[in-house]
């Protein structure tokens, strides 16, 4: 068990590592005035967010659930979602996390999913977006004193503002007792990058009137 586990583990560190290796892309705004950045919308990860998990709630209410302590990190990957509406409403991220579970164990999950703007609040600045979601996990139970590989939907919703998030995800677990356990976990996502409206805008003006300026010294001096 605790091979399997330092495995795990090791296989986490790795896959983080190489995440936050990948350079953080360029703006919107700078894409749209730059043919140079073609390149960048061809990249896997077009953004980077790191995640922190610290609780939960279960639908069944029995004293062992440790739901105060789930604490973890992870990293979720954006990418464009050719299928789900545009690229400002419609994103595709995969992420992979490890935090203690319900069960004072291990939890290392995996999941591929997307995100969809349902509502824009502030201008842009903040967005309520509904989480749709598949994922494989090693789950590790101090209780049963067993290990075990789950997968299933990962659905949830996320409300951000700028570069922090807050995610509630519902996680249906296998009946029990012929009742179904239905976990709600709560994580802040941070994102490496401020892909707010406000801040594409504000970028793109300035990109603007730099090239404005520019044009205007080589209307006055010819060389």
């Amino acid at each position: 068990m605790g091979a399997l586990r330092n495995r795990v583990i090791t296989i986490f560190s790795a896959f983080m590592m190489g995440l936050l290796s990948i350079p953080a892309p360029a703006l919107a705004g700078e894409k749209e005035l730059s043919a140079d950045t073609k390149d960048d919308d061809e990249k896997l990860c077009q953004q980077i967010g790191v995640n922190f998990w610290g609780a939960s709630w279960h639908t069944q209410r029995p004293n062992r659930y440790n739901e105060s302590g789930n604490w973890g990190l992870g990293v979720r990957c954006y990418t464009e979602n050719p299928w789900f509406g545009n690229g400002e409403k419609s994103r595709s991220f995969a992420q992979i996390d490890a935090f203690r579970n319900s069960n004072w164990g291990i939890a290392v999950p995996i999941s591929v999913g997307t995100e969809y703007e349902i509502m824009g609040i502030a201008g842009g600045d903040c967005q309520i977006s509904a989480v749709g979601a598949v994922g494989l996990a090693f789950y590790e139970s101090r209780v049963n004193r067993k290990n075990s590989i789950m997968i299933g939907p990962i659905p949830g919703i996320s409300f951000g503002c700028r570069r922090v998030k807050f995610n509630v995800t519902a996680v249906p677990k296998v009946k029990v007792d012929k009742d179904l356990i239905v976990v709600a976990a709560v994580s802040m996502t941070f994102m490496l990058e401020d892909n707010s409206r406000s801040a594409k805008s504000s970028f793109l003006q300035v990109r603007l009137n730099k090239e404005k300026e520019e044009v205007l010294v080589h209307m006055i001096v010819p060389f």
